[in-house]
């Protein structure tokens, strides 16, 4: 089977969880025999994929994403967007020839689709990565939510449409009175192997992308005041020079002068097994693929109950929940785990039996060579 995956970013530069996801399935498409290929705009997403080896094809992205507010005045640049798109998208399904389409992102919803329809591509499913939810919020308003009207206009191109939790599938069904169907596939990835040089060198570990609502300053800020009582205790912050946020969080970095920040970059999975504890308190998730690679490692994990996390780990069972952007609280509970060592054990080992139940990779590629088919 010949498979075409679309996703476009809000930022060139931008690469989280659902890009990373992409070509995650892309190789593991490849390894069951499939050939494939990521349809992308998004700089940093096709220089990836090329270095893992993933075939890519670029296509037009438009430029301006975001038309809430005072912004819908400029609707007219979405829909000659749309339509640059759509061509874009119509010389590279005629050149690559694809059975079917897995289309990851708003607009590549919209223009993906309707140029495979119109070139008579079998198969369209749709993986939404936690923006449904948001854009079609509106849709029942005269006046607003347009991208999402557009949207909900086009599934009728999709075979199929995929969440990846089942809190996302009850939101947008809520939003859109039932017109969108979902199904739930779990994002999972591949069981890590121990790596040979020692793990745990950092007390508490942040690894993921860089922007404000990963809840980077709540975790910086809770820091200083653990590392008080525990001076002995380090964080490692790892993260991408590229992200847009890059250089302010750094210089917000500089400005806490605490010699026991210690920051790494690129992104590296590795990072994951330097921390004993891994912190993420963010305000909003789909299903995190980060958080998916901490219980993969055995991590006793700190986080925030949002989105499709509760699905995934347990508050005091498998993990430790912390309400969004309460620094004192996430400094108590840091301190909390950082001096028990009997409970980070306890978290991690339930944290890692959840993972090997739900969250593989090989298990949510079947799935999706399913739907696919």
């Amino acid at each position: 089977m010949r498979i075409l995956i679309c996703r476009n970013a809000w930022g060139h530069s931008d690469f989280g969880g659902a890009e990373s996801m992409c070509i995650n399935l892309a190789e593991a498409y490849k390894k069951k025999g499939h050939t494939v290929f990521i349809a992308s705009g998004t700089r940093a997403l096709l220089e990836r994929s090329t270095q893992r080896g993933v075939s890519t094809q670029k296509v037009f992205r438009n430029p301006l994403l975001d038309y809430s507010g005072w912004r819908h005045v400029l609707l007219p640049v979405f829909f000659v967007g749309l339509g640059a798109a759509t061509i874009s998208y119509l010389v590279s399904i005629r050149r690559l020839r694809p059975d079917a389409l897995h289309v990851h992102s708003r607009d590549d919803y919209i223009s993906a689709s309707i140029a495979a329809r119109l070139l008579g591509v079998r198969r369209v499913i749709w993986t939404d990565h936690a923006e449904l939810k948001i854009i079609t919020q509106n849709t029942h308003s005269l006046l607003k939510g347009v991208p999402g009207k557009v949207v909900l206009w086009a599934q009728r191109f999709a075979d199929a449409i995929i969440t990846v939790s089942h809190k996302d599938k009850q939101q947008i069904s809520a939003n859109t009175h039932q017109r969108l169907q979902p199904s739930v596939i779990y994002n999972g990835v591949t069981e890590p192997e121990t790596p040979k040089k020692s793990t745990d060198s950092y007390t508490f570990c942040f690894a993921t992308r860089l922007n404000r609502q990963k809840g980077i300053y709540e975790t910086l800020d809770a820091f200083q005041i653990v590392s008080k009582k525990l001076p002995n205790s380090t964080l490692l912050v790892n993260f991408d020079e590229t992200t847009q946020n890059a250089s302010d969080i750094r210089s917000y970095i500089r400005a806490l002068n605490n010699p026991h920040i210690f920051v790494t970059h690129p992104y590296d999975d590795q990072a994951i097994w330097q921390g004993s504890i891994f912190v993420m308190p963010s305000y909003m998730e789909g299903m995190s693929l980060a958080l998916i690679k901490a219980c993969a490692r055995k991590k006793a994990i700190i986080t925030t109950g949002v989105g499709g996390t509760p699905e995934m780990l347990t508050d005091k069972k498998s993990a430790l929940f912390v309400p969004t952007q309460d620094t004192k609280k996430l400094a108590e509970t840091m301190h909390k785990l950082a001096t028990s060592a009997h409970l980070r054990k306890s978290l991690g080992n339930e944290a890692h039996r959840n993972y090997y139940a739900k969250f593989r990779l090989e298990d949510a590629v079947n799935r999706y060579i399913q739907a696919l088919s």
